[in-house]
């Protein structure tokens, strides 16, 4: 699975690596002379538009939310998941009406 997801970040990479070029062309980042510039801030300009071709966000259908959500639940288990204490809830319950008297005070 680990190989499987290294070869998966290098193909990500190269393909961002190659956009690049594609893009500024190869005499952009040479250091064998005075270079125009470094591809950090190009890369992630690129970074970002890849991820909206690869990811298809705008083809999301908002009503197949509910479905999503049901594939990444968790199976169902004997155990339960764990989850903060309710004496801590309760004290963070607290803090938050306190600040918002707080706010409201303040007004």
């Amino acid at each position: 699975m680990a190989e499987v997801w290294w070869v998966g970040k290098l193909l990500y990479a190269l393909l961002v690596e190659r956009h690049a070029r594609r893009q500024l062309g190869a005499e952009w980042s040479r250091v064998d002379r005075e270079r125009r510039g470094t591809f950090w801030r190009v890369w992630k300009l690129i970074k970002d538009a890849v991820d909206v071709c690869l990811l298809e966000v705008e083809a999301w259908r908002e009503e197949r939310w509910a479905a999503c959500l049901e594939v990444l639940m968790e199976r169902p288990r004997r155990r339960t998941l764990q989850r903060l204490p309710d004496e801590v809830i309760d004290v963070y319950h607290g803090l938050i009406i306190s600040d918002h008297e707080e706010l409201r005070d303040a007004a």
